[in-house]
């Protein structure tokens, strides 16, 4: 009896997990008239057939100064995010860039990129980074 309540204990626990996931996921794009809608974000965007979005946060750069929201990309890769390109020289010195040159280097030819970014003042930037060692301890 006992080894029958456990296993359905660990069943809810894992339905309740997988529910937990699925709830958590909060943009969609539906299928039959490309609408992407993030509640997270409080938006909903016609797509143009072929598009496709990508949900944030998503840390652009290192220094954490730029957080992805939303992005959508005509060559419809979900989950795209141009990045910083982090470049290293002769010598081991290591230097990151962002800019509309290493964005475009990172879409394909004739792509389209639209990402909507939030800025973080240095304030947050620091107060994020203290929380992060803090949870990391």
């Amino acid at each position: 009896m006992r080894l029958n309540t456990l296993h359905i204990n660990i069943f809810t626990i894992i339905t309740l997990i997988i529910m937990n996931l699925v709830a958590c996921n909060n943009a969609v794009v539906s299928k039959d008239n490309h609408i992407f809608t993030s509640n997270k974000y409080y938006m909903s965007i016609q797509l143009p057939e072929g598009w496709a979005a990508a949900e944030g946060p998503e840390d652009i750069v290192s220094t954490g100064h730029l957080e992805g929201q939303v992005a959508f990309n005509n060559w419809g890769q979900a989950n795209f995010w141009a990045h910083e390109i982090v470049m290293t020289s002769l010598v081991g010195y290591t230097s990151a860039e962002y800019s509309e040159k290493t964005v475009m280097s990172q879409i394909p030819a004739g792509g389209a990129y639209v990402v909507l970014v939030r800025i973080y003042p240095q304030e947050v930037i620091c107060l994020r980074r203290r929380m992060n060692i803090l949870l990391a301890t």
